[in-house]
């Protein structure tokens, strides 16, 4: 009876070292991936020398009201994601200057170019003498004073 006993725990022990292997239906085979080694000396780097990574630059904006109008413009630098697309306002937080056209109507900015555009809110000091507009300065790459004339 010892015989058996011994026998009935090997073959148990066996069967568990057998299921405790595992085994993988996957193919391991390295013909699907390659390994693509290049080496680029530094040496062989060559940039133009006016490149620069710099994608800000100075503008300057310069605010043109109709003569007897007063008040303030508003230069802000991105579009709220909330508003409709066929009527498009700016982020008001994220305003870059106000200029006030009565004491200095340039405004230099660093300009970022982040959209390609700046929105100019022009509110008047007094409502009678004119209306809130809000305009949209499209930013050119060769250009570096823009003007926006107030009516």
């Amino acid at each position: 009876m010892k015989l058996s006993t011994i026998r009935v725990l090997t073959l148990m022990l066996a069967s568990v070292a057998l299921a405790s292997c595992g085994g993988s239906s996957e193919d391991n085979s390295s013909d699907d991936t390659e390994t693509v080694t290049s080496s680029v000396n530094s040496a062989e780097l060559v940039a133009d020398e006016n490149f620069s990574f710099r994608i800000d630059r100075s503008i300057t904006l310069v605010i043109q009201p109709a003569t007897g109008l007063t008040g303030v413009a508003n230069v802000y630098s991105e579009t709220d994601s909330t508003s409709p697309t066929d009527d498009p306002r700016p982020n008001y937080l994220s305003r870059l200057t106000t200029i006030r056209p009565d004491l200095n109507g340039t405004a230099d900015i660093v300009y970022t170019g982040t959209e390609g555009f700046l929105w100019v809110e022009w509110i008047p000091a007094v409502t009678s003498t004119g209306e809130e507009t809000l305009t949209k300065v499209t930013i050119d790459s060769t250009q570096s004073t823009y003007y926006v004339d107030i009516q």
